[in-house]
């Protein structure tokens, strides 16, 4: 599958499950509790997922796999797998994602509507949601009232040195 921006996903069926980033900025191999985006699905650019063949997805054994990994990932005591374990933490993509669909004036109904397409809110619970779109919120109305408070400040000097302009202009004239 040709990804909308540019990329490349190639698509397996088999019973090996571990997740590994590649070396040389080749990618990741997701393997394990991730969810991959397919053809037919459109890129937060706008741009559509195409498949670039019609060929069935193969099944490949676990041994398959590794054979094929093998020259892709580090084995030298270095632990380069993706770690599956529970995360707690927001998820920077979405939090971006919620914050930017605010700025835009997004209800809060339909922000939940749009982030059903990342894997990672799905799966989460209803506390990580509610967490993430609030602390985006909060982020948004605090930036809001910063440029608000800026721009009062802007203004107060404009205006100031306006007026000590006028007036100078006044006294000389």
């Amino acid at each position: 599958i040709k990804t909308g921006s540019g990329g490349l996903h190639i698509y397996f069926i088999s019973d090996y499950d571990t997740n590994h980033v590649l070396t040389n900025g080749l990618g990741e191999f997701r393997a394990s509790n991730y969810q991959c985006v397919g053809a037919g699905c459109t890129h937060p650019n706008g741009n559509k997922y195409i498949p670039l063949n019609n060929n069935l997805i193969q099944r490949l054994s676990k041994e398959e796999i590794e054979e094929i990994l093998l020259p892709h990932i580090r084995n030298i005591g270095v632990d380069n797998s993706i770690p599956t374990g529970k995360d707690d933490s927001r998820s920077s993509l979405e939090y971006r994602k919620i914050i930017a669909e605010l700025k835009k004036g997004t209800s809060r109904e339909n922000i939940y509507q749009i982030m059903g397409a990342y894997s990672k809110w799905t799966t989460a619970t209803q506390q990580y949601q509610v967490m993430t779109f609030e602390k985006a919120e909060a982020f948004v109305l605090e930036e809001k009232e910063k440029g608000k408070s800026e721009s009062s400040e802007y203004l107060r000097n404009s205006r100031y040195k306006i007026c000590r302009h006028k007036r100078h202009k006044f006294q000389h004239s």
